[in-house]
């Protein structure tokens, strides 16, 4: 009987520990699957990577995360979303590809598991500064699609305190990225692809398909909420002489310039387009004529003293002429909205040009 108990005792503990760890794995596996039928779902990069965001701590818990995905040209690492304790103000901040272990990873395309920062040369305590956090451990991975690095993601301070990042942590989250990758990969070309239609090859505007596309919600959306929507069209004065005396790479730039002008003198909320040749349209959500008017001026003012020869190397003097329309005091369609802003812009060309009007 003795003999039999001192048996069948470890066996039951042997037993126990199997199921935990099955337990385990398959709710590991359930949450995996999770995370990325949500992220194949999503066609736009934010949503994919609040995905990976939201979810990241039930595999494996830490303090902070991040993701972080690389510039255009290779050279930098962006923070594209940033939670927990070390979050802070991280969001757009950069590194250099290299720089601290994000930064080292990006560049070896090579996942890093640190569990003492403080005997590793890679480390940069910069951002622990800029959130005044302390970088105990951490677990980088690269975020690769189609053999390209699109990003890394990041894991800081193992939970709890004790616990240091394990080989098996790290194994569950290249499970995660590698079918993330993906998404979210696809995610950022649909994006472009998406911005090549809709943005003006020349000044990276919008453009007027946009305006057409967009202007008819907006409308709709100020009707429901009974505010009031300013439409400014502008057209260049003068801008022909330009091409005919400079060329037409210079007149190029130069409504790049405008384009560049215009932007800054409006709000964050407003839409900036380019609507053919030398003509600009100003969207400005819940904005009265009075309001209208007066950005209006402040972007006359901005062109007419605006000195391009640091951009394009030559003397070029330019002024435009405005005309604005309002929803609903002028008009309650798309057509009409710009038709009326359009012909007041053309009012003031036939009286003098280099003035702003408001529509009759």
């Amino acid at each position: 009987m003795r003999n039999r108990l001192s048996v069948s005792t470890p066996v039951r503990k042997i037993s126990t520990e199997r199921k935990r760890r099955k337990s385990l794995y398959l709710n590991n596996y359930t949450v995996l699957l999770r995370i990325i039928k949500a992220a194949n779902d999503k066609l736009d990069p934010e949503n994919v990577i609040a995905t990976i965001m939201d979810n990241i701590q039930k595999l494996i818990p830490c303090e902070a995360w991040s993701v972080l995905l690389l510039s255009k040209n290779q050279e930098e690492l962006v923070f594209q979303g940033a939670r927990g304790t070390a979050a802070g103000n991280l969001r757009h901040e950069k590194l250099k590809v290299g720089e601290g272990i994000a930064g080292w990873v990006a560049q070896k395309g090579r996942a890093a598991v640190v569990n003492d920062v403080a005997k590793d040369r890679r480390f940069n305590s910069r951002f622990d500064q800029i959130n005044r956090f302390r970088t105990r451990s951490v677990l980088c991975a690269p975020l690769v699609s189609r053999n390209q690095i699109i990003g890394v993601v990041e894991l800081i301070n193992r939970r709890p305190h004790n616990r240091q990042f394990t080989r098996q942590d790290l194994t569950k989250l290249k499970a995660l990225l590698g079918s993330i990758s993906v998404s979210l990969h696809n995610a950022l070309l649909f994006q472009e692809t998406e911005k090549l239609t809709i943005t003006d090859d020349l000044t990276k505007l919008y453009n007027n398909r946009y305006v057409n596309q967009r202007l008819g919600e907006w409308i709709s959306l100020h009707r429901r909420n009974g505010k009031q929507l300013s439409v400014i069209f502008l057209d260049l004065d003068g801008f022909k002489e330009v091409n005919d005396r400079h060329g037409h790479l210079v007149g190029g730039k130069t409504l790049v310039e405008i384009g560049k002008v215009i932007f800054s003198q409006v709000r964050k909320e407003d839409i900036v387009a380019r609507y053919g040749g030398d003509e600009f349209i100003v969207i400005m959500p819940r904005t009265s004529p009075e309001q209208a008017v007066s950005y209006a001026e402040k972007i006359r003012l901005a062109i007419k003293n605006h000195d391009f020869h640091a951009a394009l190397q030559h003397q070029v003097r330019l002024t435009a002429s405005f005309g604005i329309s309002v929803f609903p005091d002028h008009a309650e369609t798309l057509t009409e909205l710009i038709q009326k802003a359009d012909n007041a812009m053309y009012a003031v060309k036939y009286s003098g040009k280099n003035a702003v009007q408001l529509a009759l």
